[in-house]
């Protein structure tokens, strides 16, 4: 074998293995992730947190083509020798990583969404949700029982977030337009704050109505935001010194409650506004389909107790 044959065939073993090790890594989060959710439903809210640093770790492998043939044009130059690896096996060698790797992120990511689909059905109604008492932009009473009727999305957040909050509320108005043109529904959409200490119902009103006319503000005592956090397995934390400069880190979900007050599924940040809206009209026609069948299984219960008290009073006549 020639010099240049053995190089290519090295360089494309030594990226394949690369490639292969890359996606091992990348995947090892997610699976422990998975695992742990089901054997405790309420962790399985951790893959929605895992997306974003495995994504990002996978576009700086993509970088490592270019590096590589950087290396190796500065390393020829810098000798004055010849290089034994020519441009062209270079840009070939290259293209079989980059195959590899573009191989490699289709199959991570039609793994994660199947993680992702399997731990949202194993989260229970009993391990997310439960009765809090806040109050809304109005300065009224507002409780878990304020949400039966119909379908109701949340999303805990705080009136001084810079971006993140912001952009998901967009996000969620967008999808609420899409739902109520393409289903006729209206979902409720409740906006929860972290930051008691300065979202007064005041500001949470001039907040909410920047993103929707339907959205609800909630706000509340240090104490009830906290148990309603807890409830939702929300994670939020104050960050800074400051009293009154300050962030709060938090987790990035939104929560689908169905009309009878019951968790449904969660959304994370990598939902997109179509998605989201797509997700939440199948919930909707799903409950639409069981209310139904719930309807005329008690009809019929009905019709069978009636025919069966007739029967029986014409037995003792």
């Amino acid at each position: 074998m020639s010099l240049r044959r053995q190089a290519l065939a090295t360089g494309r073993l030594g990226l394949r293995a690369f490639a292969e090790t890359q996606q091992q890594q990348l995947l090892h989060p997610w699976q422990q992730a998975a695992a742990a959710a089901w054997r405790q439903p309420a962790r399985s809210l951790q893959l929605a947190h895992a997306q974003d640093a495995a994504w990002t770790r996978l576009a700086m492998v993509r970088g490592f083509a270019a590096e590589a043939g950087q290396a190796a044009a500065a390393s020829g130059k810098g000798t004055g020798k010849k290089s034994p690896i020519t441009f062209n096996s270079m840009l070939l060698g290259v293209g079989c990583f980059l195959a590899v790797v573009a191989v490699a992120q289709n199959k991570a990511q039609q793994k994660v969404e199947g993680m992702m689909q399997r731990s949202q059905e194993v989260v229970g109604k009993a391990a997310v949700g439960g009765p809090f008492t806040l109050t809304d932009q109005d300065g009224k009473p507002f409780t878990n029982e304020n949400l039966l009727g119909k379908f109701s999305v949340l999303y805990f957040g705080f009136t001084h977030c810079p971006d993140i909050c912001p952009d998901e509320l967009e996000k969620l108005a967008e999808a609420l337009d899409t739902i109520e043109a393409e289903a006729k529904y209206q979902v409720r959409p409740v906006f929860i704050s972290v930051d008691p200490q300065r979202d007064t119902p005041k500001a949470v009103k001039a907040y909410v109505k920047e993103f929707h006319p339907r959205l609800i503000g909630l706000t509340g005592s240090e104490e009830a935001v906290k148990a309603c956090s807890k409830a939702y397995r929300v994670y939020f934390h104050k960050t800074g010194d400051s009293e009154t400069d300050y962030l709060v880190d938090h987790s990035i979900i939104m929560y689908l409650i169905d009309p009878a007050g019951e968790f449904v599924t969660f959304y994370g940040k990598n939902f997109t506004a179509r998605q989201l809206a797509d997700s939440i009209m199948q919930h909707i026609a799903k409950w639409g389909d069981s209310s139904a069948a719930a309807q005329e299984a008690a009809a019929a219960a009905r019709l069978k107790t009636g025919t069966a008290g007739s029967q029986e009073g014409l037995a003792q006549r």
